[in-house]
């Protein structure tokens, strides 16, 4: 059996391990992270051409197909005709701002 100091001295080296354990718990440094990330994917497949096809009204202009990423590969948009603000042409931007 141990003595009475060797007992306290083990409760005691116990308490200052736990102590010191939990003291030095709390001091974790997350790693830094290298910065964002970026996906490349790759240059688009050729340009198809189109045959254009009549126009469904005389103010309508035609907008070519494009491709578009997929989410795992390229796919196709064919072109299409519009009215003009559909494009870019009309009205321009919709907010104004107070000055």
């Amino acid at each position: 059996m141990s003595t009475p100091s060797v007992s306290h001295a083990r409760r005691w080296l116990g308490a200052a391990a736990l102590g010191t354990a939990a003291l030095l718990g709390g001091c974790v440094v997350a790693p830094v992270s290298p910065g964002p990330t970026y996906t490349t994917y790759g240059d688009p497949p050729p340009v198809r051409y189109e045959v254009v096809p009549v126009s469904p009204y005389p103010a309508y202009v035609w907008t070519p197909g494009i491709w578009m990423w997929g989410g795992a590969r390229y796919n196709w948009r064919p072109g299409y005709w519009g009215p003009p603000h559909h494009h870019g042409w009309g009205g321009g931007p919709r907010w104004r701002g107070r000055y």
